[in-house]
């Protein structure tokens, strides 16, 4: 609520400085009815407006500072003539995934152990943008008693920084979006494998997709095979049969696994 209005901010700043154990805020509503909060609690989480209550909201609006709502309001009245873009995903960006975030510092509930470096979060995102994360929490599971997740690094990963990967996921996990270059996709597809997050996969898939060349398509292909990034594993194969002739002169083809070349080459005759 905090990222999308700065009443509610402000709101739940007094409010931790009154009651620094308490993390709840006490809003008077009597004003309003259960439909028109609970139509602003929809928009703040997930930008849907319910226009049927739109207009009896206003005072609401106002009150709690919901910029874009009173965007909408003076675009229905013709006192604008176009409706700025949104900055929905932006706003949970700027707010909650810096280091110095001071919501995330107060509200932050959960963190990310990756060696000796913590990246603290929020449960309520990783759950809802993730059926593993839910489990993890629901079930009972050590990180559900810890509120740590503890990151294994390989020492040897040549794409991406193990940290740099997690800010990623959480990019993604805040805002749907991913802007990232080839490297930084690849580090993250491990990730993307270990916590079922099939969309972001799909998204490093279609990044990593852009810049896959000759010299480098098997390492991809064998990249894409062990995380099961069968979008990926499927271009790869096509390139591959493309230019099959340039691509075994590579050093890469004499690393391949008995599977590997099986695959390539039942894919290369069809």
């Amino acid at each position: 609520m905090s990222s999308r209005s700065t009443a509610f901010y402000n709101l739940l700043m007094q409010e931790k400085k009154n009651t620094p154990d308490n993390n709840l805020i006490h809003i008077n509503i009597e004003h309003y009815s259960y439909d028109q909060f609970y139509a602003l609690l929809v928009f703040i989480y997930a930008e849907i407006i319910d226009f049927n209550v739109l207009l009896e909201m206003e005072k609401m609006i106002s009150e709690y500072s919901v910029t874009r709502l009173i965007e909408y309001l003076k675009f229905i009245r013709k006192e604008i003539s176009t409706i700025p873009p949104s900055t929905f995903h932006e706003d949970f960006l700027k707010t909650l995934l810096p280091e110095d975030s001071e919501i995330t510092k107060l509200f932050g509930n959960v963190s990310f152990k990756i060696d000796d470096k913590m990246i603290t979060t929020h449960k309520v995102f990783l759950c809802a943008r993730s059926e593993y994360f839910n489990t993890m929490f629901a079930k009972g599971m050590l990180e559900s008693q810890t509120n740590v997740i503890q990151i294994l690094t390989d020492k040897n990963m040549e794409f991406g920084h193990p940290v740099e990967n997690v800010n990623n996921l959480l990019q993604y996990i805040y805002s749907d979006k991913l802007d990232i270059d080839v490297n930084a996709a690849i580090g993250l597809l491990p990730l993307t494998t270990q916590y079922n997050m099939e969309r972001c996969k799909h998204l490093c898939e279609s990044i990593i997709e852009k810049e896959v060349e000759t010299d480098t398509v098997l390492f991809v292909f064998q990249v894409a095979r062990f995380y099961g990034a069968d979008k990926l594993k499927e271009y790869c194969l096509s390139l591959i049969k493309k230019d099959l002739k340039k691509v075994q002169q590579t050093e890469t083809w004499k690393t391949l696994s008995n599977q590997e070349l099986e695959e390539i080459m039942k894919h290369s005759q069809t």
